[in-house]
Parts: C-alpha cells; sequence; structure tokens
C-alpha cells in the first residue's frame, strides 16, 4: 500500500526520470525518501492538505457572528461528503444540541474538478432548531475523507520535476550521502521556484 502522505508514487517517478535512477536498483531504497521530502514540502509550502490520511477525525469550528449572519464555514479541504456527519455542540457544556440533517447541510463548490476539494460547509435553515446558530455554540464535523480527493495532476508533475531538481545537482554525489536517518540534505525551503509559481494557486494566503 502507498504511503498516504506521498504526492506521486516513488515508481511513477522512476519511471519518469529514467537513465540511472529507473536502471540501478539502489535507488529504489532512496527514491521514496526524496518523495517523501519533495511531498513534504510542497504540502507544508501550500499549506494545504495535497493528501488526505483516510482516517476518521472530528473537526470543531466555533461559531462566530459572521457564521451565524452569513451560515457558511470555512472547513478547510474535505475531499468527500459521504459518512460526513455535522454536529452542534453548546461551548461551555459540551451538551450535543443537535445532528444537523443531511438535507440542511451543504458543501460547496456544487461544480467542482475531479480533483478539487469542497472548502465551504453551508448550513441551510430549516427547522426552528436548525435556524439559531449563536455564538456560544460549536459545530463539529465528523469524516475519514479530509483532504483533497486525490492529487491535481499539476501538483504530481512537480513534485517529479522537484525530485529531479534535487537529484540532477550531482546524483553520483547525492545518493552516497542522502541518509534519511541523518540530518536531511534538503531543507523544506528548498524548492525550485517554477514548482513555488505552480503552487500559487493552490496556495493558502497567509502561509509564511
Amino acid at each position: 500500500m502507498s504511503d498516504p502522505r506521498l504526492l506521486v508514487p516513488p515508481d511513477e517517478v522512476k519511471a519518469a526520470l529514467g537513465g540511472d535512477v529507473a536502471s540501478d536498483p539502489s535507488w529504489d531504497l532512496i527514491l521514496p525518501d526524496v518523495v517523501e521530502d519533495v511531498s513534504d514540502a510542497m504540502i507544508d509550502y501550500c499549506g494545504r492538505e495535497l493528501v488526505g490520511s483516510g482516517e476518521e477525525e472530528a473537526r470543531r469550528f466555533d461559531v462566530d457572528r459572521e457564521l451565524v449572519r452569513e451560515r457558511e464555514l470555512e472547513l478547510g479541504d474535505l475531499g468527500d461528503s459521504a459518512g460526513m456527519v455535522v454536529n452542534v455542540y453548546d461551548r461551555l457544556t459540551d451538551t450535543l444540541l443537535q445532528t444537523v440533517p443531511s438535507s440542511l447541510a451543504v458543501l460547496l463548490p456544487r461544480n467542482r474538478l475531479p480533483w478539487e476539494p469542497y472548502g465551504t460547509l453551508w448550513l441551510l435553515p430549516g427547522d426552528a432548531s436548525s435556524a439559531r446558530l449563536a455564538t456560544s455554540q460549536v459545530i463539529e464535523v465528523v469524516s475519514d475523507k479530509w483532504g483533497f480527493p486525490s492529487v491535481p495532476p499539476r501538483v504530481r508533475r512537480l513534485a517529479i520535476f522537484q525530485v529531479r531538481a534535487w537529484i540532477a545537482r550531482d546524483p553520483a554525489i547525492f545518493s552516497r550521502v542522502y541518509d534519511p536517518l541523518q540530518d536531511r540534505i534538503l531543507k523544506p525551503d528548498d524548492l525550485e521556484p517554477t514548482v513555488k509559481r505552480g503552487l500559487q494557486r493552490l496556495r493558502v494566503p497567509n502561509v509564511a
């Protein structure tokens, strides 16, 4: 089973790079760690869940005045609505006030590309209880679909480009000194300018 944290499978990278990387078996031990470093660096740069863990997680969001007024909750990245449960709790007592009917919990955008995640939960006013959101409440969203539904094709290509850039500086030296058990010789901020430009549209604006 492939590592869910990787943006692109090492075998795909190996095939794309070709040459010594494809023909030398020693790269089979090195390449997965290089791809992991590249994936971590790109994910950290974007500040987005480009890949999800696949594990169920309950995330809580405070209800503020804007949410009471607009009824739109910024979720982050959610790949699918399947199995999603939305609960409303009292902030002070942690008492469950209601489970929002699925018909009143609409994920946006409604029209999206296959790889594009939902980012907003629109809570439709329904019966009397569901219509009363208050700043004394917390909304809990439970799902095992956090993250992008799939890695965007452009991101996969950029990950391969970045691996090639790191290795191409000197393949012989790289394969000899790269040791994932020691201090990494490659740092998360060492992304190529081309990769940074390619990720810009996906990047969260306030990521440092």
